[in-house]
């Protein structure tokens, strides 16, 4: 995906009838619907931050900021470690079932996790 290609947000033909995708974990473990589903949701979100980020950036409200490492930094194993958290802690305010003992599909090192960068972290975590 390169945001600054001037094909960039043109619809693909695997994006319109994408078929079926396969989903495994590399440790083996089940690979839950919530899973899914969260990572799905990830995507969107993210990808939306994308398309903002490069209007602003055309429109010069992003001078200096480097696209491709804007979005790198997007999809990292952390970022979604972070994100998870967030979706959880709202799943279980809304008394969403299935989120009070499912774990995050993606596991980080304790060391992986910085304070400054992951205020929303709660206890028990990924």
């Amino acid at each position: 995906m390169d945001p600054d290609s001037s094909t960039y947000g043109e619809a693909l033909p695997w994006r319109i009838r994408p078929g079926g995708v396969l989903l495994a974990m590399a440790d083996g473990r089940h690979v839950k619907v919530l899973h899914v589903q969260a990572i799905c949701d990830y995507m969107r979100t993210k990808v939306k931050e994308i398309f903002q980020f490069k209007i602003r950036k055309d429109e010069g409200k992003e001078e200096g900021v480097d696209v491709q490492a804007f979005v790198e930094s997007l999809f990292t194993p952390e970022a979604f470690a972070r994100a998870w958290e967030v979706m959880k802690q709202e799943a279980l305010v809304r008394g969403k079932e299935g989120w009070d003992n499912i774990d995050c599909p993606v596991q980080l090192k304790k060391e992986t996790w910085q304070e400054e960068e992951s205020p929303e972290k709660v206890e028990g975590g990924c």
